[in-house]
């Protein structure tokens, strides 16, 4: 973010995007090369770059912030009582790191749990060189430009990602449907690039479901400061404790449209 905009948090943000940077070179020897894939407990794929790259972010946030908490996919929590967590996801999207896509990426994010809120974001995407980072109260960016949000538009109107389609449709297929009805365009994505597009204007809404902190954090900061409306699919901000399901949007009237599709009233999820 340009010199100008830097605050109080700026000392946490410079070495977040450092960090990210070096993790992200970390695991990039291992993509589009002969990996073994181990299933976790929860059925998810791990490698040896998922663990080798947190072993590498908690390092260097340890190193640098002694006095922080960190939590992360791999290897849990640790100081988890502090007031500033670090949430880390070191590869967001090992399906995509293990398939060749490239838009896998290394997630950062600072959780205040005294506000119980996220106060930066930073989502780096080594194999495309591409980095956003976020800020509270001084915006959200791509590289050196600021980023916002689409214009607000009907639904009617609006290009709609959904992320992990797959997943929903195993569990309520007439939700998709509901979607495709009401949206002006809705696409089928995976993993943290979509907020990414949501916070530069490209897309005006996001539909996520089954996700961890560690998923999910860095794009609270990202979307919130670009204008943008992020919660779970009751209108619940988002924290450590909530269920994976996330409704994001350019504006509040989006994603009030959005919410009435998602109401769990309708929809009874297993």
């Amino acid at each position: 973010m340009p010199t100008e905009a830097k605050t109080e948090y700026s000392i946490f943000l410079d070495e977040a995007l450092r960090i990210s940077s070096e993790a992200g070179e970390r695991a990039m020897p291992y993509f589009r090369k002969p990996l073994d894939v181990i299933s976790k407990d929860d059925d998810s794929p791990v490698t040896i770059a998922d663990r080798q790259t947190e072993e590498l972010i908690r390092q260097r946030l340890s190193e640098r912030f002694p006095d922080c908490g960190i939590l992360g996919e791999e290897f849990g929590t640790v100081r988890g009582g502090s007031r500033m967590l670090w949430v880390v996801d070191p590869i967001d999207g090992t399906k995509s790191f293990i398939s060749g896509m490239p838009l896998f990426s290394v997630l950062v994010a600072l959780f205040d749990q005294e506000e119980e809120r996220s106060v930066l974001g930073v989502l780096t995407f080594p194999a495309i060189r591409e980095q956003y980072s976020s800020i509270a109260g001084q915006g959200a960016w791509f590289g050196e430009r600021r980023l916002k949000t689409a214009k607000s538009k009907p639904l009617s109107r609006a290009m709609v990602y959904v992320n992990e389609g797959d997943r929903i449709l195993a569990r309520e297929d007439d939700l998709l449907n509901r979607l495709n009805a009401h949206c002006g365009v809705m696409r089928f994505s995976y993993d943290a690039y979509s907020y990414c597009l949501l916070a530069g204007g490209h897309v005006d809404a996001v539909v996520d479901y089954g996700l961890k902190p560690y998923d999910y954090m860095a794009a609270v900061s990202l979307v919130e400061e670009a204008g943008g409306v992020i919660t779970d699919w009751q209108g619940k901000p988002l924290t450590l404790e909530s269920d994976g399901k996330v409704a994001a949007a350019s504006c509040p009237a989006v994603h009030e449209e959005l919410l009435e599709i998602l109401s769990v009233d309708r929809v009874a999820f297993i």
